[in-house]
Order: structure tokens, then C-alpha cells, then sequence
């Protein structure tokens, strides 16, 4: 594993290129750094008993969303066969195609009382960080470029939601999943889950969601998730697996290697809680002895073969298939064949579409709306 740094936020993705020729993807600096780790790795990795032509790119949250943006770039081209996104298909936080930083840039400059860019390269990174958070608010609030995040342009084409996979990148083998609860599922219930009827559940639901919303969405939860209590529909991700359905049905159009998963993997903490964003990552590294919260004997190290070993044959093969998991099918547009992983660990077909199409009409699928709540 050959773990990288690279610029973030006002220095890694704000957009200086109407200001000179010398700034063109100043608002995509962050992505150039991640290119230039993997020209090094191209040209260094055999020396510590890599194969170049066998480079697999992965990371959770905002790194798996920067596979993505890599995929999108042709400087990126030929640099990696694969890639493993982790939670990191939230399309609504990207910027749009023809969107420009120029005028959060004058907003920046103003409140530093400075006038030119040139002067502020030479701001402190404090106060030029203090002057961005202030003025970054009402940019995001009127639905104006605020960086942060990639910026369409001659270097990137911008997210496949809006432009499509690039048709050069098809031979790039790609893994993408979620977690059950995601964002949703970063603090306990206000209840517990763990002594409640599933009658009990599905009055908490009709209290929380709303009956019209609870008649609809219980019958397909049930259906999509028989061994949960009704009750966690109501931190059931809708953030991430719903672009994700249309991600990787648009991303297997192009090849015979997209495979799709979900963690919903029951952890044993506060009685036992259903698994939130990052939850995965101590299996994805086989290091789950240092993480408190995965102690479950008989489960724990199960749960960490089935993924360390899909990972490791993902990385050499392209195919997640293994000793530990053995029928994991790539998905087709019509098929999404989704490794479910939990106590029951099993690989299912197409089972929460309907689920997630109906929770859309009930809840916010952006994160934006969802921390405003």
C-alpha cells in the first residue's frame, strides 16, 4: 500500500483560473497531487515489488469520490486498472459544468483587503482560511461555486452524474459500495433498539418518518431487510446507496467488472448498532484487533476474511472472487448483483431498488439538506 498526500479545501480545489493561463486547474490542485503520487508510483513501484501495470486506487468517503474524479481525467489515463470506492458516491456536492470561483475569489480577496492574487499566495494559510469559512456560507447558501470539491474544466469533465463515464476509462475495474446507515447512524437512537418489539419498531417509525411514509416503506424494508427490527429504517441510508444504484448501472453499461456491496454488518456497540460511515475500513486493512467496536467473537474474524480477501483478490485479479466469497456476480445495468455483508453474509439481486426509489419522496438524499437538519 503506498498512502499519498495531497492539498485539500482552499488550497487543494478553489478556483483561481480567471485570473491567469498560470491558474488553470488551480481549482482541481488536490486531484493534480494524487496524479503526480501515481506517475511516481509508475515509475518507482517496481522497485518495491509492485506492478505498475497493476495499480488499484481505493478510498472511503471523500477518497472514494476521488477515484471517481480520477476516472474523470485524462491525465489520469493508464495510471490504474482499478479502483475501489468506499462510500464516496454523493453526486449533489459536486461542483456543475460552467460554474467559476472568480467571484468567491473577489469575496476573499475583499474581506483580506488585498487586490490582486499574487498577494494572496503570500496571506498566511490561517487568515486566508479564517477569510474562505467566512465568506463560504453565503456562496454555498445561494447555490454558487464555493470549492472544496473538483471543478469541471479542460483538465476534468465533471461527474459522471451530470457528463457520463468517460469512455476511456471502461477498462478500469471498479468496486463500490455503502454502508447501512452512513451519515445517518453517526449517533445512537434516542431509544433502544435492542429490547423493542417489532411492533414496538414500527410505531417509532409512523412517529418519526409519518404514517403515509411508514405504510409504504415498512412492507419494503421487510422485504429488503428481513432480520432488521422495523426500527432502523429510520437511520437507513439514503444518501449515498440511492446515486449509488444509478452509478453502477451506468458504470456496468461499460464493462463486465463493476462489483457492488453493502456493510450492514450489526457491530457490537451499545447493545449492538447498525454500522455507520467508516465502520468498514478496519476490515477492508485486516486490523480489526485494533478497533474496540468490532469485537464480536466468531463474527469479527469471519467478517474480516470475507472482505480482506475480496479486496486482495479484487487487487491482483480484477475479480473479488475468493475462497472466503465465491458467488459474487459483476453487475449488469439490469441486474445489480450487491455482496451483502453481515452475520448472514449473502449476495443479492436488485433487492432494495423499490426501497430506495419510495424513501426519496420522504427524505432528503443530500447531505447538504441533511446536515441543515
Amino acid at each position: 500500500v503506498v498512502s499519498i498526500n495531497h492539498r485539500l479545501n482552499v488550497l487543494g480545489y478553489f478556483d483561481l483560473s480567471a485570473f491567469g493561463s498560470e491558474y488553470a486547474n488551480s481549482g482541481n490542485a488536490g486531484m493534480d497531487d494524487i496524479i503526480a503520487s501515481l506517475k511516481w508510483v509508475q515509475e518507482n513501484i517496481e522497485k518495491f515489488g509492485g506492478d505498475p501495470k497493476n495499480v488499484t486506487v481505493f478510498g472511503q468517503s471523500g477518497g472514494g469520490a476521488k477515484v471517481t474524479t480520477l476516472l474523470q481525467m485524462p491525465a489520469a489515463d493508464g495510471l490504474f486498472a482499478k479502483g475501489i470506492n468506499m462510500s464516496g458516491v454523493i453526486n449533489d456536492l459536486m461542483p456543475k459544468l460552467g460554474q467559476s470561483g472568480k467571484e468567491i475569489a473577489e469575496a476573499v480577496m475583499e474581506e483580506l483587503g488585498v487586490s490582486s492574487v499574487k498577494e494572496l499566495e503570500k496571506v498566511p494559510y490561517a487568515q486566508l482560511a479564517a477569510a474562505y469559512l467566512k465568506v463560504r456560507p453565503t456562496f454555498q447558501a445561494q447555490g454558487k461555486y464555493s470549492g472544496g470539491a473538483p471543478i469541471p474544466n479542460e483538465f476534468y469533465v465533471g461527474d459522471p452524474s451530470d457528463v457520463g463515464f468517460r469512455k476511456e476509462s471502461s477498462n478500469v475495474a471498479l468496486m463500490v459500495g455503502s454502508v447501512f446507515g452512513e451519515f445517518f447512524t453517526f449517533a445512537p437512537m434516542p431509544f433502544d433498539r435492542n429490547h423493542m418489539t417489532k411492533e414496538e419498531g414500527e410505531k417509532v417509525v409512523e412517529k418519526v418518518m409519518g404514517e403515509k411514509a411508514a405504510s409504504e416503506l415498512l412492507p419494503l424494508f421487510e422485504k429488503a431487510y428481513p432480520t432488521h427490527n422495523p426500527v432502523d429504517l429510520t437511520v437507513l441510508d439514503s444518501i449515498v446507496r440511492v446515486p449509488l444504484l444509478d452509478y453502477v448501472k451506468e458504470r456496468s453499461k461499460m464493462n463486465e467488472h463493476t462489483y457492488s456491496y453493502m456493510f450492514d454488518l450489526e457491530l457490537p456497540l451499545d447493545g449492538g448498532w447498525v454500522p455507520w460511515h467508516c465502520a468498514d475500513i478496519p476490515y477492508v486493512f485486516a486490523n480489526t484487533s485494533f478497533t474496540p467496536y468490532t469485537q464480536e467473537a466468531g463474527v469479527t474474524e469471519r467478517i474480516e476474511t470475507e472482505i480482506f480477501d475480496s479486496v486482495m483478490s479484487f487487487a491482483r485479479t480484477g475479480d473479488p472472487n475468493n475462497s472466503a466469497i465465491l458467488n459474487w456476480p459483476a453487475c449488469t445495468p439490469d441486474h445489480i448483483y450487491t455482496l451483502v455483508t453481515s452475520k448472514n453474509t449473502r449476495v443479492e439481486c436488485n433487492y432494495d431498488d423499490e426501497l430506495m426509489k419510495v424513501i426519496q419522496k420522504y427524505r432528503p438524499t443530500d447531505l447538504r439538506d441533511h446536515s441543515e437538519e
